[in-house]
């Protein structure tokens, strides 16, 4: 285990623990028994025996770690290279590799590894990003690149703790299993000798706990350690100086690359219209857009646009190869990390009919009060299952929200769907009173604006809008037949048990408030 400059971890370990007990090389070398020629020869890169190393640390109480080294440097150690293949048809992510080139490029002090935390949310493609970045650099890593998963989210469903990855670590590093210590604190230090004054590239991947990262990072700073999770981890930052990256989705422009670049010459002729839909129904996540193209390119749709329309219709069904590679499971390894009362959130979030919501209106849905649902609402934005648009503002993208609308109909009973759905559209009546009184307290009456079913009357009968689209309960007249697990579960026929007269009332109340400010601002622009 010689080490560029002569040196070797052995002779580094020796002199360290010469120093801390006082005893200079040739007070050691009659202690030992052996002269000071030799020991010079040891100190400068040569291996010891066996027996050499096993007196040494019986002298100078090493614990068995000189041993360790001695017989790691014996070995013939094959030269670590262990970055898995970088995954097919990478595209795009320029912004993305030039941030994590300038966090890893800055200086670092003595004794601090640089580490980078890369965290988004399922399917976002943060492995493969970090893969791509490493393969890249690996070059000035010339002491090797080590490659540990563990596995916080996976389909097994039990992470691999830190001293089993410990274990494995050490034996691509050249200890026998027989000297790999027992203690998960004795092979963090013996990990930390090994890779002293060595340049490594070390990926931690897949971590749902930022702690079973700690005893895998070096003390030394010509070491890089990146990290990938699907929450952000924040007490790394705090131990160790970790710098983070959010990635989120493609850009359109990535996302439809990337299908261009997956169809190939099976549908060279896409129509762009179609293939940008298409990243959009994907909500622009890289495995998904590879998904959907591989169903293109493996025949299982005539046409890209076939598959758009079953997508349409059979959403998550659609993006979907094999019981692993499938968006739904891997949104299913996120979910299974949340607490009872987080999922719960998650879950209820489906009955919204909008594309973002606020801190109130989650607090309406779940039924607990706003700085709960505040609480609940930052556990799955760490978890990157909701993203933050503001300061009390949230939204989920079509994909999660999917996967939410099932999770909602296979687990909650209907009446706690409809309640949901009631309190929300309550919650949006009492505020657009509110605003009523507040912004025109002459032309709106409180009475008139009294909740149905509490004693008041509606003003509009008709059907509970979603957005600004009227959804039937018919099926036949909305010119298609519901099918897939999404369809089944839409959130608009949750609401609709609501109280159809509600979300209208409340609708009629902002729009009767809002037409007179409009006219007052026009005469004061001049425009009567």
């Amino acid at each position: 285990m010689a080490e560029r400059g002569g040196s070797s971890v052995f002779g580094r370990e020796l002199a360290a623990l010469l120093e801390r007990r006082g005893l200079s090389w040739r007070r050691f070398s009659t202690i030992v028994g052996c002269t000071p020629g030799w020991l010079s020869k040891i100190k400068n890169g040569a291996v010891p025996s066996a027996a050499f190393a096993r007196r040494c640390d019986e002298v100078l109480d090493a614990g068995g770690k000189l041993v360790a080294l001695a017989e790691a440097g014996a070995e013939a150690v094959v030269p670590v290279a262990q970055l898995p293949a970088v995954t097919g048809f990478f595209a795009g992510r320029v912004r993305e590799l030039a941030a994590l080139g300038e966090l890893l490029g800055a200086d670092q002090p003595p004794g601090q590894a640089r580490v980078v935390v890369v965290d988004g949310s399922p399917g976002v493609g943060k492995t493969a990003l970090v893969l791509r970045w490493a393969h890249d650099a690996a070059a000035g890593y010339p002491d090797g690149q080590l490659f540990v998963n563990l596995a916080g989210y996976a389909a097994g469903g039990r992470p691999l703790p830190a001293e089993e990855a410990l274990e494995r670590v050490l034996r691509a590093l050249g200890t026998p299993a027989k000297s790999v210590p027992q203690s998960i604190e004795e092979r963090a230090a013996l990990y930390r000798s090994l890779l002293a004054g060595r340049r490594m590239l070390i990926v931690v991947d897949n971590v749902a706990d930022g702690a079973e990262v700690d005893p895998l990072i070096p003390g030394s700073s010509a070491c890089t350690v990146l990290v990938t999770s699907r929450t952000h981890l924040p007490g790394l930052g705090v131990r160790v100086g970790a710098r983070h990256l959010t990635v989120g989705p493609m850009s359109e422009d990535e996302s439809v690359s990337l299908l261009e670049t997956v169809l190939g010459t099976r549908h060279p002729d896409c129509p762009e219209h179609v293939l940008r839909e298409l990243a959009r129904r994907c909500a622009h996540l890289p495995l998904a857009l590879r998904i959907a193209a591989e169903q293109a390119v493996a025949g299982r749709h005539a046409s890209p646009d076939d598959l758009l329309e079953h997508l349409v219709t059979d959403g998550l069904d659609v993006l979907a190869l094999d019981e692993v590679t499938a968006i739904r499971s891997v949104f299913s390894w996120s979910y299974r990390s949340l607490p009872p009362r987080v999922a719960a959130m998650f879950r209820v979030l489906s009955v919204h009919p909008g594309t973002d919501f606020s801190v109130p209106a989650a607090a309406a849905l779940a039924d607990v009060a706003p700085a709960e649902a505040a609480r609940l609402l930052a556990e799955l934005t760490r978890a990157h299952l909701v993203e933050q648009r503001g300061h009390t503002r949230f939204q989920m993208h079509d994909l999660l929200r999917l996967y939410a609308i099932e999770l909602a109909g296979a687990e909650d009973p209907p009446a706690e769907r409809d309640r949901a759905a009631r309190a929300l559209v309550d919650w949006y009546v009492r505020s657009a009173r509110a605003a009523a009184e507040r912004i025109a307290p002459y032309r709106v009456r409180s009475s008139a604006l009294r909740l149905p079913g509490a004693g008041g009357h509606a003003l509009v009968r008709g059907r509970l809008v979603g957005g600004a689209v009227e959804r039937s309960r018919d099926p036949q007249r909305r010119g298609r037949r519901p099918s897939g697990r999404g369809a089944r579960a839409a959130p608009a026929g949750v609401a609709a048990a609501a109280g159809d007269d509600r979300l209208l009332l409340a609708r009629q109340a902002v729009v009767g408030v809002a037409a007179p400010q409009r006219n007052r601002t026009r005469c004061r622009a001049g425009e009567r």
